[in-house]
């Protein structure tokens, strides 16, 4: 399985979308960042929905109303829940998105303790293979 890995794109998503298109993979992950509301639309992120399917946490850049309602062609959901694990083909996928901060001035915002108890309930879940994180996931794995 041939993965393509991205994050902190900033609202450039020329040179991601290149590597997307001539690599060809069977997953494209995100782990945030595809850029500010004003910078992304959705034909933007459409074209990679062409592509491959997609899994995105969000960090502190992104139209997270945007990544909450796009769809993959098979119907499953772009941004991975807080404490969701996924499976594709095999893959255990699981995402904690955000932030790390110590309010929720910001829908990005996430904190401490959510974070611990997001983690313990993926943990809970079983094996995961990878863990998308937007945040520094000191001590989580």
């Amino acid at each position: 399985m041939k993965i393509l890995a991205i994050s902190d794109l900033h609202g450039d998503l020329r040179l991601a979308a290149k590597a997307a298109h001539e690599l060809g993979p069977d997953l494209l992950l995100c782990c945030g960042d595809w850029g500010d509301a004003d910078q992304v639309g959705e034909s933007d992120l459409e074209g990679f929905l062409d592509l491959c399917p997609v899994l995105s946490t969000f960090g502190n850049h992104d139209p997270l109303e945007l990544l909450a309602r796009l769809k993959n062609r098979d119907g499953s959901a772009v941004l991975l829940g807080q404490d969701e694990v996924r499976d594709f083909h095999g893959l255990r996928l699981a995402g904690i998105g955000g932030i790390w901060a110590k309010s929720h001035r910001l829908a990005c915002y996430v904190t401490d303790s959510e974070v611990a108890q997001w983690a313990s309930a993926i943990a809970h879940k079983g094996p995961v293979d990878v863990l998308l994180t937007h945040g520094c996931p000191v001590g989580l794995a």
